[in-house]
């Protein structure tokens, strides 16, 4: 299904520019992660960079890859790819630099320039690095979409924020490539970045996505689904590829949660024994397990890298909430 999907969304924008009007589309136009889908075509259609902050288990990979379908199509025509840097998890800088630039030279469409192979510094990287953002003065322009940002050294996702922005001052009218980058980090970003959060699904789009995947359901037992597991892409997705049965089978009986969740939820588990072993986030995590509460960033900021909660911004207040109901059995038995 996941290689129709470019394909759809193509006849989707395309009736969208003949005026159709499709009454169903209005509840995913609304939904929170369309939004940010629309706000991040716009902001690459400006030749803005920018940071795409996710969660984990958001899959931000099927997202882009949305998006860079959508940006396809339009003007200015943007050819974008998306690439994962979860291959350099635990590298050195060189050692991911290295790897970025063998991995993005051929994605961006460029030749290997002459002495490329001599680069042993992070300097030589970054100049390289700088020269493939120039592009070419024709053509399309290119879209460059770095997704898990956080299996990256540090020190290289600050010379890629840094060349960036570098390579945008540089430029003589609009930018060749834009960049989006995305991952459960908080870099420091200079001022003409644009600054995104990754939403869950809503229930419109929790439901897309089970239907999509197991095909017709009854109506009623969507909402049911987003209910239970917060909107979570992955756990709705993992959920949804168990078939109707499995769907059914969860609803009713609880236990069958987290045996049909399978690796995903020995994932879900191992993080919160993690968090769990830190006596402060520990008491924090029961604490949010009655309910909402106003965010305490030095604890709320760690527990949401581990993908435990969801911090939300409400009437200028931040606000922090368990980021799906299943973690109150975790938080019952702990």
């Amino acid at each position: 299904m996941s290689t129709e999907r470019p394909v759809r969304r193509a006849a989707l924008l395309k009736g969208k520019r003949h005026l159709a009007f499709d009454p169903v589309q209005r509840w995913f136009e609304g939904a929170d992660r369309q939004r940010a889908m629309r706000a991040l075509r716009v902001h690459l259609r400006a030749g803005r960079p920018v940071f795409l902050h996710t969660l984990r288990w958001s899959q931000p990979n099927r997202f882009l890859e949305d998006v860079a379908a959508d940006v396809s199509l339009g003007t200015p025509r943007i050819e974008a790819r998306v690439l994962s840097v979860g291959p350099v998890s635990g590298k050195g800088a060189l050692q991911a630099w290295s790897w970025l630039m063998s991995a993005l030279t051929p994605l961006l469409g460029r030749s290997e320039a002459r002495g490329f192979a001599q680069a042993v510094s992070r300097e030589g990287y970054r100049a390289r690095f700088r020269h493939l953002l120039a592009g070419e003065s024709a053509g399309p322009v290119r879209g460059l979409f770095l997704t898990g940002l956080e299996h990256l050294h540090f020190d290289v996702v600050r010379d890629l924020v840094d060349i960036v922005q570098a390579a945008a001052a540089d430029a003589e009218g609009p930018a060749r490539v834009v960049v989006v980058l995305a991952g459960a980090v908080e870099p420091r970003l200079p001022d003409s970045w644009i600054s995104l959060t990754l939403p869950d699904y809503g229930a419109a789009e929790a439901g897309e996505a089970i239907v999509e995947i197991a095909g017709p359901n009854p109506c009623a037992s969507l909402p049911a689904v987003h209910r239970a597991f917060g909107g979570v892409p992955a756990m709705v997705e993992r959920l949804a590829a168990e078939g109707p049965r499995g769907l059914t089978e969860v609803l009713e009986h609880r236990d069958a949660v987290w045996r049909r969740l399978g690796p995903l939820g020995i994932e879900l588990r191992s993080a919160f024994t993690i968090v769990q072993s830190d006596t402060a986030l520990g008491l924090r995590l029961e604490a949010l397990a009655q309910g909402t509460l106003p965010t305490v960033p030095e604890l709320d900021r760690r527990l949401a890298r581990a993908g435990l909660v969801r911090i939300a911004h409400r009437r200028g207040r931040a606000e922090t909430v368990l980021r799906m109901p299943l973690l109150l059995d975790l938080v019952d038995t702990a």
